[in-house]
Parts: structure tokens; sequence; C-alpha cells
């Protein structure tokens, strides 16, 4: 049977089978040859594989703390005709969990998965995406933290993303007022921001998640594209690192 095509891209996107990245590296006119590298982390809140993916990101950020920064960009997976009922999709994710957790180890929780079977939640990456962009402006290095915070709900426990009542307390767990929060989701500069990252996503040729670059010496190099455990992105971001 063949996924309902507004949703075949999406479907294909969490199992992991997006395109690559192309191999070349090309010019960045923001990037500064004295400023210390930058991994540019392409994800999407609703993607599993980022879920998984981000454990071994969390590894690799503590092991080149002193040496690189990294940024989160949203990719803005499911948003248009690509949102809808999670029973649209519910079939096709159910099938590729047991692939996920084999290949990664990491399990996705039971609440999910019953949410999956109910199918009637609204699958959108619009929420979750603008608290993790207005986040950003409160507490840039704990971005990606938040933005793991923010899947685990998803992923493990099985909460609602559209409820915006949700990411003041996810916010609090990382040092930032809840209040503070919920004012900057409703500042437009959220939505501008999340659609800033959309745009690069788009500009960086990405067309699956997760997706790592490179931004060093005055130009961005892809790093990976896919689900990669902690030793070999370290290995691709030093490869990355090395003079051409």
């Amino acid at each position: 049977m063949t996924p309902p095509p507004a949703l075949a891209a999406t479907v294909l996107l969490f199992l992991g089978l997006g395109p690559t990245v192309g191999p070349h590296p090309s010019p960045d006119p923001t990037a500064m040859a004295d400023e210390r590298p930058v991994l540019l982390y392409v994800m999407d809140p609703l993607c599993g594989w980022c879920y998984a993916f981000g454990h071994e990101l969390d590894e690799v950020r503590r092991q080149l703390a002193d040496s690189i920064d990294v940024q989160l960009v949203l990719g803005g997976m499911v948003t248009g005709d690509r949102e809808g009922p999670m029973g649209d999709m519910a079939g096709y994710i159910l099938g590729a969990i047991p692939r996920l957790e084999s290949y990664t180890g990491v399990r996705i929780g039971e609440p999910y998965k019953e949410q999956l079977r109910q199918g009637t939640r609204w699958s959108s990456s619009v929420p979750p995406s603008l608290a993790i962009a207005a986040f950003r402006t409160l507490a840039p290095d704990r971005t990606v933290a938040f933005a793991h915070e923010v899947q685990h709900a998803c992923f493990r426990d099985g909460l609602d993303l559209n409820d915006k009542a949700l990411y003041p307390t996810l916010a609090a767990r990382h040092g930032v007022d809840g209040a503070q929060l919920t004012a900057a989701m409703a500042d437009p500069a959220a939505k501008l921001a999340f659609e800033a990252d959309m745009r690069r996503s788009a500009d960086l040729g990405v067309q699956g998640f997760p997706a790592v670059f490179l931004v060093h010496k005055g130009s961005t190099r892809p790093v990976c594209s896919g689900y990669r455990s902690a030793a070999d992105l370290l290995a691709a971001v030093r490869a990355a690192l090395r003079p051409r």
C-alpha cells in the first residue's frame, strides 16, 4: 500500500530515507575565518531519527565543547500540506519504529505509539518549532538541550506538542522562566525566525533529517545526513575540520 501523496515525503523522512546532502562545500558570507567552527544541526522536532540522533549529538558536543559550537536549524518537516492527523501516517511510522529502535538502541515510548494507534492528534511541526525558536532568543546556548527535551516529551512521553501550555514547564527544566517563554512564543519574531530557519535548510539543500554541516573558515561543508553514531559523527566532524 502506498502512503498518501501529501504524506509520502514525511514518511520517508521519518524512515530515514531522505537523499544525502551534496558533497561540495559552499562559500558562506556570514562565516568569519577567525571564528570558532560551528556545527549546524538541521532537525525537526517530529523527526524520530532526530530524536535518536540527539543522544549521539550530546556525546559529540561533550567531547568537542572546548573547540566547537553547535547551532540548531529548524527544518519544518511537517508543515503546510504535510500537516494532518497522526492516523494518516501511523501505519508507516509504527512499521518503521522497530527498525529505528534496533539500529539506534533508543526506545520509543508506548504513550507515543498509542497516540499513533488512536490517530486523532494533529501532526504539525509548527507549534514545537515556534517554542524552540522562542527559547533560542532567551537561552541560545541551551537551545539544543531544550529541543531534545521537546522530543522526549513527544517520543518518550506521548505528550501533545500542539499544547502551548506544555512548553513553559519544559523550559523551566533548562533555566528559562515559563512566562518569558510564553511571551516569546507570542512574539511575531518567533515565527519569522522559524521561517528563516526553513529557508536556510532549503538553501543548504537538506532533503532529509537530521543533517549536520560545518561552518568554518568562510565555507559551509556537509558533515553527515541521516542518523550517525557518536563515534561516526565525531570522525566525520574531525575529517571536515582537516585542511582541504
